[in-house]
């Protein structure tokens, strides 16, 4: 399917770092493994398959695999078709349902959840309440009034409020991707009381 190269470039020695990639083609699988040029060795990759469009027959794959490198070292990846990859085990953990959601793993806990604390807070938009960070004593971030991420805003001229992404209401677009290495959620609607505004956002937690 592809060759994958990995150079590792900031001096720091990588174990188990996670790689995305994305590639266009019409093998009809998401079953992949990375295989090390090098050793042979097999890695289970999460796959998710995006249909490009109804004229074109061949699909885009978001490849996540985690790879180990030296400091300034190189590794090559041959991707491949199989069903021999089992899904590993990890600390990556979703519960809820919807937007409604808590992810976390042995480093931190994300949580989506709407409030009843503040109005700004309850608005079910999938955005970042309150994350833990659970390293060395647990941490808690949050705001006060808001969502602790709440950014982007906007105001029109002339008025004294203004709204922000944390007021979206369950946005017209919203999917939901999960497996071993990432969860990921992506939203897209119109910016609340800003029809000619569109807005997309995205979340990325891993393993």
């Amino acid at each position: 399917m592809a060759r994958v190269k990995i150079a590792e470039t900031a001096g720091i020695n990588r174990e188990g770092e996670y790689v995305q990639v994305s590639l266009q083609t019409d093998v009809k699988t998401s079953d992949i493994v990375a295989v090390n040029e090098r050793t042979g060795e097999s890695i289970y990759c999460q796959t998710d398959t995006e249909s490009i469009s109804n004229l074109v027959e061949k699909d885009l794959l978001h490849i996540v695999f985690p790879v180990s490198v030296e400091a300034g070292g190189e590794r090559s990846y041959i991707l491949v078709p199989s069903s021999d990859g089992t899904p590993p085990e990890t600390d990556l953990s979703v519960s809820g349902e919807g937007l409604e959601l808590i992810i976390e793993n042995e480093y931190y806990r994300a949580d989506l959840t709407r409030s009843a604390q503040t109005e700004a807070k309850n608005h079910a938009s999938g955005q970042l309440r309150e994350l833990i960070n659970k390293v060395d004593f647990e941490q808690v971030l949050y705001r006060t009034e808001n969502r602790m991420h709440w950014a982007p805003n906007f105001q029109k001229a002339n008025l004294r409020y203004y709204t922000t992404i944390a007021g979206w209401d369950n946005p017209v677009l919203y999917r939901l991707k999960k497996g071993p290495y990432l969860v990921r959620t992506e939203r897209q609607d119109k910016a609340p009381a800003h029809p000619e505004i569109l807005l997309t956002a995205s979340y990325d937690f891993y393993a």
